[in-house]
């Protein structure tokens, strides 16, 4: 398992996916499953029947 979340926290999503996009030729299905991975995140810890 490699969770790449917090390497992503402080860069702006939008401006990753276009350089994704316009610099490296990424796009399609690829980019796709980059832009669902980046947006829309939410977190959330259950302990003890509590969820913060």
């Amino acid at each position: 398992f490699l969770d790449l979340s917090s390497a992503f926290d402080t860069v702006d999503h939008v401006v990753l996916l276009k350089r994704l996009s316009v610099s490296f030729f990424i796009g399609g299905v690829v980019l796709d499953w980059r832009a669902s991975y980046l947006t829309g995140r939410a977190q959330k810890v259950c302990f003890g029947g509590l969820v913060s």
